[in-house]
């Protein structure tokens, strides 16, 4: 994230801000599933500030603009999949917890 505010600012625009924040909430999410599971971890998320007022250039139609956007939408698109792959087993892992107890309680 440090890098966005080094970085020159002639191929990043208001969307391609918001996309990185999606991903980073999208990881967060999952990471946060991950956590839950082990009551000994605590994970505390950093917080991360990134201002759209240096990016307000709406139209980038460059090569290298073109290109990130579609690896930023690439990285979204993973960081969604493995945010449902966490849920699934966050969900698998609850039940098999729930059957065990209930079979503890019989």
């Amino acid at each position: 994230m440090n890098h966005l505010d080094e970085m020159d600012n002639n191929y990043l625009n208001k969307d391609h801000v918001r996309t990185i924040r999606k991903i980073l909430n999208s990881l967060d999410q999952s990471i946060q599933l991950l956590y839950s599971q082990d009551s000994s971890a605590v994970f505390s998320p950093m917080e991360i500030e990134i201002s759209n007022h240096r990016f307000d250039n709406s139209d980038i139609n460059s090569a290298d603009g073109k290109l990130l956007e579609e690896q930023l939408e690439f990285l979204y698109k993973i960081a969604q999949d493995l945010n449902k792959i966490v849920q699934d087993l966050h969900d698998k892992s609850a039940a098999e917890q729930a059957a065990e107890l209930s079979k503890l309680a019989s």
